[in-house]
């Protein structure tokens, strides 16, 4: 054991409970939570460009937490830039997405555009039919209550199976 690990690690307690007795103190004065007011510090690390857009109501305030994990400044000026002159606007989602890029260094300039204009954070659209519900009046119509949901199910396929075979219509997807 080295003879200073103790001393250390009581120092860096020492030092944490400070911060957070310091927190607290600032909190109550402007009747803020402790979270928050280190929100307002770590927010104040993003470059002015981007914090003018955060007092502007431009940019949600953890937008701009999220957003200042992206430490590095140029970045931040690349995005500043691009949210300017191309009008793209900065919801926490791309936010999120953009500190997670810079996090695994894969923030690049076309990832930046990509993400604010929305295209990284769009769902792909499925080429899969949406679920159908069918209502209880129309189940007790052909069903008996003894009936199992699989049995149902298994039914209704091969009635859909009959259908599409009788009436030469061709089914879009084979589903299963």
């Amino acid at each position: 054991m080295r003879p200073f690990t103790h001393i250390r690690s009581n120092t860096s307690l020492f030092r944490l409970e400070n911060k957070n007795k310091s927190l607290t103190k600032v909190g109550d004065e402007y009747g803020l939570s402790k979270d928050k007011v280190a929100r307002y510090i770590r927010i104040s690390n993003i470059i002015p460009t981007l914090l003018t857009q955060v007092d502007g109501g431009e940019i949600a305030f953890l937008a701009a937490y999220e957003l200042s994990f992206v430490e590095d400044k140029e970045k931040q000026q690349q995005i500043a830039e691009f949210m300017e002159y191309d009008g793209y606007k900065l919801d926490m989602k791309k936010a999120a997405l953009l500190r997670e890029y810079h996090e695994g260094g894969r923030l690049t300039e076309s990832a930046i555009v990509q993400i604010l204009s929305g295209e990284k954070t769009r769902k792909p659209k499925s080429d899969k039919p949406k679920a159908v519900k069918i209502k209880p009046a129309v189940i007790t119509k052909y069903f008996t209550a003894g009936q199992t949901p699989k049995e149902i199910e298994d039914t209704i396929d091969k009635a859909l199976a009959f259908y599409f075979a009788e009436s030469g219509v061709e089914k879009e997807a084979d589903v299963g």
